[in-house]
């Protein structure tokens, strides 16, 4: 116990001046990732695609095997994408 109290003793000061010390780092600044230029330049990638095609599938109800549950009844994005019940109710009101 004592030697750990030892390295605090001499950790924490470090720490302090380290913090107190004015940094500059050599390093371009960071830009947020973002389309640049007009809209109309804007080209969809396959990946925005799959993306859009994955977001009508989820909300769909006609995939369930009577047409009455899509996947974000359960998993709904409010919550976390889950719906907070121990067991879900899925078709014909059954228990997952």
């Amino acid at each position: 116990m004592k030697s750990s109290v030892k390295y605090l003793v001499i950790l924490v000061p470090f720490l302090v001046l380290w913090a107190c010390k004015k940094h500059t780092f050599d390093e371009a600044p960071v830009t947020k990732p973002g389309i640049g230029g007009e809209a109309a330049d804007y080209e969809a990638s396959e990946n925005d695609r799959l993306a859009a095609l994955g977001r009508v599938l989820f909300y769909d109800k006609q995939l369930s095997h009577n047409n009455s549950v899509a996947c974000a009844s359960c998993h709904q994005q409010s919550k976390a994408f889950c719906d907070n019940l121990q067991f879900s109710v899925g078709l014909e009101d059954k228990r997952t």
